[in-house]
């Protein structure tokens, strides 16, 4: 076929597209796989249910750009349009809120007497408010603040600043999203109860708050980890802090009181030291990595656990057993000074650890928890802890997760989210104060 025919034929089809589709919604159900539309999105009918493809302006703009291309001379220089960037969805758990992104907008959710929601007052709420963020790419909710990157690799954080969390040079709380002082090529943030950290397009690392040293130093801005680089991802906990490297090893440093830093040992330090499964072998293969500890965003907590997941769908914790978040079934309070696998698990993607439950993302969608269960927050629809891996109840389509104090909400493949647990402050972003025993519908989001 010609290349004008080719061009015809694409602009046909798009046409066609953009004009005949059927009305659907994103994540219902559908037969064949046929073309949607919800009024603003163009859906197709994949596995069975309408996924988002592309705005109706973006479609358009597509076939405008494939009609003038056929008219275009040959002398003409060739030029390549790179499609508009994919909108950038996220949500994450906090002590006792919430914030997302939702197309690049920060939005937040439940407890604000610190001002962590970002929208200029300290006014608790049940419905999710705008930070005035947009451009964002990552989102991490701590105990008391909040943080996030934009696309221009700029930090910007807001709530209690007391420890220098904020990372603007002081200790003063903002109820408005304040930037993260020098930092301008950020990628992926994480919060802890205490301080935060970035990534970097280059793999370096820099944290500010208590997690500047993690050993009990303030930092009232961003302070390079120089002693590790080559970093992938990046998880703050309440007193310590672990990275996973491009060469899928783990390293963690800051307070290892009860072997949270999963060396062997019980030493503190602000260099980091790497994870082993037994004296002298490491611990490789890992994807994800959270550092976890109760944590009231005030004073550090004394003890910590930290987990990550390996490529191989595996997960392993170490630490602190407190509450049971190693999940070995023991129940007991001892503690585990090297990475030792959670017996149970398989097909695991990402991990989250709250203040009193370990949970994890499974690649086919589904999830996994453990630990105390009070409020819900193992999602299993009862209130029996466990020390041992349980289902969570009806969980189909996850891609990512996050847990906060006794909480955990999940981003579906439609970019849709759901949250379980304890509801108080209205956390769980689904309008009420009520929990969730499973999980529920997050509502009011644009």
């Amino acid at each position: 076929m010609s290349r004008s025919r080719i061009f015809a034929a694409s602009a046909l089809a798009l046409l066609l597209l953009a004009a005949g589709c059927v009305p659907a919604r994103a994540g219902t159900r559908c037969r064949s796989t046929d073309w949607g539309d919800d009024g603003t999105y163009v859906l197709r009918c994949e596995r069975g249910k309408w996924v988002r493809k592309a705005t109706k302006v973006q479609v358009a703009q597509l076939v405008i750009a494939i009609i003038r291309s056929r008219t275009t001379t040959t002398s003409a220089p060739t030029t390549t349009t790179s499609p508009p960037p994919a909108p950038v969805y996220a949500i994450a758990s906090g002590y006792q809120h919430s914030c997302s992104i939702r197309s690049g907008a920060v939005w937040c959710v439940g407890r604000n007497n610190y001002g962590q929601l970002g929208n200029g007052t300290t006014t608790d709420t049940t419905a999710w408010v705008s930070t005035g963020m947009t451009g964002a790419v990552s989102v991490d909710a701590g105990s008391l603040h909040s943080c996030a990157v934009k696309a221009d690799g700029t930090a910007w954080c807001w709530g209690i600043g007391g420890l220098g969390m904020l990372g603007d040079g002081g200790t003063t709380n903002s109820s408005s999203p304040v930037q993260v002082i020098g930092l301008t090529t950020a990628r992926q943030i994480t919060t802890g109860g205490n301080g935060s950290c970035a990534t970097t397009s280059t793999g370096d690392v820099y944290c500010w708050g208590y997690a500047a040293s993690g050993d009990g130093g303030v930092g009232v801005g961003p302070i390079d980890r120089t002693s590790i680089s080559n970093v992938a991802r990046v998880s703050a906990g309440s007193n310590h802090t672990c990275a996973v490297k491009t060469d899928t090893t783990v390293w963690c440093w800051g307070a290892n009181g009860t072997s949270q830093l999963g060396d062997g040992t019980t030493t503190s330090g602000s260099y980091p030291v790497q994870v082993t499964v037994s004296p002298g072998v490491p611990f490789t293969g890992a994807v994800d990595v959270a550092a976890g500890g109760f944590d009231d965003g005030i004073t550090p907590a004394v003890d910590g656990t930290s987990c990550a997941v390996k490529a191989d769908g595996t997960v392993w914790c170490w630490g602190s057993d407190l509450n049971g978040l190693l999940g070995n079934g023991s129940g007991s309070t001892s503690i585990q000074p090297r990475a030792a696998q959670v017996a149970g698990v398989t097909g695991a993607a990402h991990v989250a650890i709250g203040f009193y439950q370990v949970c994890v993302v499974r690649a086919a969608g589904g999830g996994t928890c453990w630990g105390l269960n009070y409020v819900g927050q193992l999602g299993n629809g009862t209130s029996t802890a466990s020390t041992s891996p349980v289902e969570v109840t009806g969980l189909v389509g996850a891609t990512t997760i996050s847990s906060g104090q006794a909480n955990s909400c999940v981003l579906l493949a439609t970019n849709a989210a759901k949250c379980w647990g304890g509801g108080d402050y209205g956390r769980l972003g689904t309008g009420t104060i009520t929990g969730a025993p499973t999980p529920a519908n997050v509502i009011g989001m644009p």
